[in-house]
């Protein structure tokens, strides 16, 4: 069976670019489109749904319900990864980074850093991303109603 498209929801600091690489090399650069940013998604926002279905593979730092609002009804793939590994990766990244997105955020240590991500309500964003909402009980059952794709980053070999 031939996957013809294919949603990948890319939850942040899941090694989601570097499955991306690979899907997109499948898929083809021209019938391929990311939407890694804040202007992107911006871009995203602002397409029409006709605009985005010339796309046969999709992906970007934005949750399931959005696409599925704009009528994207593509199987869908995502990954996730361990919430400790997560967090702490995203944590390293927000200190490190010289992203413009991210030009706003002064963390000293990691205290601030849990404050700002239970001030944001940012504490299951897999389960946002893929279900909509922090429970894990939407999520799973989401997942199982609309056959999501799930794959545990320690099982990719990337």
């Amino acid at each position: 069976m031939k996957l013809e498209k294919l949603l990948f929801i890319h939850i942040p600091k899941t090694a989601g670019l570097s499955l991306n690489h690979e899907l997109k090399n499948v898929f083809g650069k021209y019938s391929s489109i990311r939407f890694g940013d804040h202007t992107s998604v911006q871009k995203f926002r602002r397409l029409s749904e006709d605009e985005i279905k010339n796309y046969k593979y999709i992906t970007g730092h934005i949750p399931l319900q959005e696409f599925r609002d704009r009528g994207i009804d593509y199987p869908v793939l995502t990954i996730i990864r361990d919430p400790v590994d997560r967090f702490l990766s995203m944590y390293k990244y927000l200190l490190e980074s010289e992203h413009p997105d991210h030009r706003n955020l002064n963390f000293t240590n990691i205290e601030d850093f849990i404050k700002y991500v239970k001030q944001n309500k940012e504490s299951n964003v897999q389960c946002q991303f893929i279900g909509g909402d922090q429970t894990c009980f939407n999520t799973l059952k989401k997942i199982k109603r609309e056959k999501i794709y799930v794959v545990p980053l320690i099982y990719l070999m990337i």
